[in-house]
């Protein structure tokens, strides 16, 4: 069974944050000229997560949005009752919180 790109995007991310904490691990443990550049790889590191992070991102939202875009069109009666019902939902909550409290 294939894995879902969301759960690619979370362990990528947390080999990244791995590789960060490393890097700031080994600079809290370092003296004098390695500080700067432990920290100096530990910022790069971070630099590279979230970029591809970000562009992780961007491909799943595409994804994402494409695969809302054929459900809807294979299933427009479902989507237009789910539509319905979250509109009546919202409209009973609204209703509901200009009641007057009472007590």
């Amino acid at each position: 069974m294939p894995k879902s790109p969301i759960k690619d995007l979370s362990q990528d991310l947390d080999e990244m944050l791995d590789d960060v904490t490393s890097h700031l691990k080994h600079a809290t443990e370092a003296v004098g000229g390695d500080v700067e550049e432990t920290l100096s790889k530990a910022s790069a590191v971070l630099t590279r997560a979230a970029n591809t992070l970000a562009e992780q991102a961007k491909q799943l939202s595409v994804q994402v949005a494409a695969s809302a875009t054929r459900e809807i069109k294979a299933h427009p009666i479902a989507t237009a009752a789910a539509i319905a019902t979250a509109a009546a939902a919202l409209a009973t909550m609204v209703v509901a919180a200009r009641r007057p409290k009472e007590g």
